[in-house]
């Protein structure tokens, strides 16, 4: 497999994860609506992407990303145009298909000036939808829409419109979850936490009817076996133990990962010589350079967007101070930090910081231990943030 650093892999660039894929139809077999959780850069893109490309018998998979749109109606009309490019739909719901994109279009045309109650102000086309997809014809055939940044879209339609319109919108979905045909299955994944943003509108109601599948990291065999394909691909010499000892170093994040195999393979490329394990501490600090900051910025950014001005210092006093300890802080250490902070939510606070991939939960006897999700974040945090 090429070592194609930030690009979804597909085709013979996908690393094998079937124990997810058989989880995931699983869930599917059994009629369930599924959320992907994982943070930014654990591979769920590829994962759907996989589906879509190499569905199983029965099955058909399409991709829809929504992170940019911030309006219900264009919301609905993408999903709409997702559904006409199944194969699978008898002559009749090709038809209603068909027939029914131009009235969103015109739907949404006339609700551009005014925000608000968005739902409530064009409700007809959310009706009948609702109408529609009960029945819907899949001649046999299990179809599944997924769609990713599913929670940045209710963010953004949050931010445009309100709390109230991102509820209403929450709800909608629900109840087309709730209506749909058994073979019409929904995916939503994202690299936000769905519950954490749900929790924020007091919505979490909106989201029981899904069944949660965790995207965790690699585990120590598929870590090792993922350096080794991506140094053998381009015939990089090096010591054996190196596919080893990288993964304990880096962590067992996939993208982290592709980044220090592609500094080894620079490195042997500049100097022609087998890879050492001493080139592991060279490839973890090359990553943390200045001109790697784009791949980490974003987690210090999004606290500033997510938590309000009572949550921000002591979220961001939190990752500070795991970010120097490297065997993390229990339970009483963060009750510590949170004294002074008499108004933030402890509670939300660490469950937003949890689902959106800055930091774990290690249960170690009786004490809760917290810890940064990979070492090359906690690393850049310390750097850069914290500024040791």
């Amino acid at each position: 497999m090429k070592n194609t650093v930030g690009q979804v892999h597909r085709g013979d660039n996908f690393f094998p994860r079937e124990d997810l894929i058989n989880k995931i139809y699983n869930k599917l077999d059994a009629e369930a609506h599924l959320y992907l959780a994982a943070p930014r850069r654990m591979g769920k893109t590829a994962i759907m992407r996989r589906l879509e490309d190499q569905p199983r018998n029965g099955y058909e998979f399409h991709y829809l990303i929504t992170e940019s749109i911030n309006h219900p109606v264009v919301y609905l009309e993408e999903l709409v145009k997702t559904l006409q490019r199944f194969n699978t739909w008898n002559d009749r719901t090709f038809q209603f298909i068909k027939e029914w994109l131009p009235k969103l279009r015109l739907s949404f045309s006339e609700s551009e000036s005014e925000a608000g109650l968005v739902l409530e102000q064009h409700r007809d086309p959310f009706e009948k939808f609702k109408a529609f997809i009960k029945e819907l014809d899949t001649n046999g055939h299990k179809i599944v829409v997924m769609i990713d940044e599913f929670p940045q879209t209710v963010e953004n339609i949050s931010r445009k419109h309100g709390a109230d319109t991102a509820t209403q919108f929450l709800q909608f979905n629900r109840e087309i979850r709730q209506l749909a045909n058994p073979n019409l299955r929904f995916i939503l994944t994202g690299s936000i936490g769905l519950y954490a943003v749900a929790e924020k509108l007091e919505a979490t109601q909106t989201l029981n009817d899904l069944n949660t599948l965790e995207i965790p990291p690699l585990s120590k065999s598929q870590a090792t076996a993922l350096v080794t394909q991506l140094l053998d691909e381009v015939h990089v010499a090096y010591q054996p133990e190196i596919c080893k000892q990288l993964p304990d170093r880096i962590g067992f994040h996939p993208f982290y990962l592709q980044l220090a195999a592609q500094e080894l393979i620079d490195e042997f490329e500049s100097t022609g010589r087998t890879i050492e394990a001493s080139a592991i501490e060279r490839a973890f600090n090359n990553i943390l350079r200045r001109r790697n900051d784009n791949y980490f910025e974003h987690y210090h950014q999004r606290l500033k967007t997510v938590l309000s001005d009572k949550d921000f210092p002591l979220a961001l006093a939190i990752l500070s101070t795991l970010a120097i300890q490297e065997h993390g802080l229990n339970s009483s250490q963060i009750q510590e930090l949170a004294t002074p902070h008499t108004e933030a939510n402890l509670g939300f606070i660490l469950r937003s910081l949890e689902f959106d991939g800055y930091l774990f939960e290690n249960q170690n006897a009786d004490t809760k231990i917290y810890h940064f999700t990979s070492p090359i974040l906690r690393e850049w945090w310390k750097r850069r943030v914290v500024g040791v």
